[in-house]
């Protein structure tokens, strides 16, 4: 059992997250009430989470909150996530004006446990770049507008005919 593991309802650390304990498995599972830290992060990682996903490669192409949230799940779980911005400034929740103290808290927290490229996908090298890591991917999350994939020829019938495999969401 990990050592933050209890058998009554709900441990928490620090004020910053809760655990709670599935009483019919004997796992625990958790639900993030606030922004984790790093160390907080290592601890669920290593000994509260199962990493149903250890060994997943997800290419995140998501940008605001929706798609870098799912993609955001999927890390939590053992997914290596590896996202790609737009040069100029990257994800629109960058931007340091949404937040007090120069840093946008909703992007920390929803791009936490990745990493992350920059990427112009209008330019051919960059494409190059993306189907080379595709090629050792096995999903890649998109929220683009209907037909700015396809523009970057990374639609989805592109991309299935190349990598058949791969999981397209």
């Amino acid at each position: 059992m990990p050592k933050h593991y209890v058998s009554r309802e709900k441990l928490c650390l620090s004020g910053m997250t809760e655990y709670w304990v599935n009483e019919a498995l004997g796992q625990p599972f958790f639900v993030v009430t606030r922004t984790v830290s790093a160390g907080l992060l290592a601890i669920l990682r290593e000994e509260i989470v199962p990493q149903l996903l250890d060994g997943i490669r997800v290419l995140d192409l998501t940008t605001v909150l929706a798609g870098p949230f799912a993609a955001y799940q999927l890390s939590l779980m053992g997914a290596e996530v590896i996202k790609i911005e737009p040069p100029g400034g990257g994800d629109l929740l960058r931007r340091p004006d949404l937040s007090p103290g120069g840093a946008n808290y909703s992007f920390l927290m929803l791009n936490a446990n990745k990493k992350s490229v920059t990427l112009n996908l209008k330019h051919p090298r960059a494409r190059e770049i993306v189907f080379k890591l595709l090629e050792t991917a096995d999903v890649m999350v998109e929220n683009y507008l209907e037909g700015v994939m396809e523009s970057f020829g990374l639609g989805y019938e592109q991309i299935a005919q190349r990598f058949p495999r791969l999981i397209y969401a």
